[in-house]
């Protein structure tokens, strides 16, 4: 009598090729593991620059926190200042998305509970309000003015630690971009005079941080934000176009 066939057997067979496809190569795991040490020391960073200060945070803290070796710190970054670089990109890039996701929720009438559903597709375009995201973001960005993560990496320690030109590119970059694209949007849309959008972009970049340095600076922090967002707000009421 003929043997059935056995189909544990065949399923084995068959899934062999696709357990290969799915073995990572070297190169790959090795890609990942840089990956996975270069993201610890930057969140070990961005937790303790945030909490205590550039100048009041060794290395030897640096490594400790994220579980790796000294060595592996110099291996990805060529010293602290490089990693403090890092996670300073790091806070201006989340501080952008943040400001440009609530600034589109409000503009919409999504509100800001409901940015974490924003993605790609999710908002009609033709529903978005160049004016009023203009406005919200800058409110937006000022809020975040008041966190004291933001507050000691990028408006108190970056200056000196990067040098203004080095953190004005990082700025320009990130937030700057982010400007630009709001400005182009009100052109436009026939909203404010058909300036240069590049160096507006700049002037407006600049504002912001300076009233980002007053907030931090201020014995009341709240109240001067409310006093610095009037004042941003009378400049984009400014280059409003004059019916």
């Amino acid at each position: 009598m003929a043997k059935a066939p056995n189909k544990s057997a065949g399923k084995s067979a068959r899934a062999k090729p696709e357990a290969a496809k799915k073995k990572p190569t070297a190169s790959t795991s090795n890609a990942e593991r840089t990956e996975q040490t270069r993201g610890k020391l930057v969140a070990a960073g961005r937790e303790l620059f945030g909490k205590h200060g550039y100048s009041n945070v060794s290395t030897e803290q640096i490594v400790q926190r994220a579980k790796v070796t000294r060595g592996a710190l110099y291996h990805h970054f060529g010293d602290k200042r490089d990693l403090f670089r890092e996670v300073t990109e790091s806070v201006e890039a989340d501080a952008t998305q943040r400001t440009a996701a609530t600034a589109i929720a409000n503009a919409t009438g999504l509100g800001s509970t409901d940015v974490g559903s924003i993605g790609p597709g999710s908002i009609d375009p033709s529903s978005i309000d160049p004016w009023q995201t203009a406005l919200n973001g800058s409110r937006a960005f000022l809020d975040i003015c008041l966190e004291p993560e933001f507050q000691r990496i990028v408006i108190v320690d970056a200056p000196s630690v990067l040098g203004q030109a080095e953190l004005t590119e990082i700025a320009n970059r990130h937030g700057g971009a982010l400007i630009e694209g709001m400005l182009s949007a009100l052109i436009e849309a026939k909203l404010i005079e058909p300036l240069a959008v590049k160096p507006l972009a700049r002037v407006l970049t600049g504002a912001l941080i300076n009233g980002g340095l007053a907030i931090a600076d201020s014995k009341d922090q709240k109240a001067t934000r409310r006093e610095v967002g009037d004042v941003i707000e009378a400049l984009l009421e400014g280059l409003a176009v004059r019916e």
